[in-house]
């Protein structure tokens, strides 16, 4: 998601199965969760639940700052999740 500057990564997101659908909001500027069963989740650039996030669905997300190589390309570390 972009902040202004060069951006951050939210991970992990909550993984709910096949059929789940990722997506973003300019309007709240939140990354977005559907799930198959219709529960649903956001949380904005710092990592913080939405206040209308389903039950299951509430906890913070760790945002991971991001660069910009020379060409634009956003850079972040990724790292071995236990």
């Amino acid at each position: 998601m972009e902040n202004g500057q060069n951006g951050v990564l939210l991970r992990p997101m909550p993984d709910c199965g096949p059929g789940e659908v990722q997506d973003a909001a300019a309007s709240v500027r939140a990354a977005l969760l559907e799930c198959p069963d219709g529960t649903m989740g956001g949380w904005t650039i710092d990592g913080q639940p939405l206040m209308d996030n389903s039950p299951g669905l509430t906890d913070p997300v760790p945002p991971s700052d991001v660069v910009r190589a020379w060409d634009g390309t956003l850079i972040s570390p990724v790292v071995q999740l236990p």
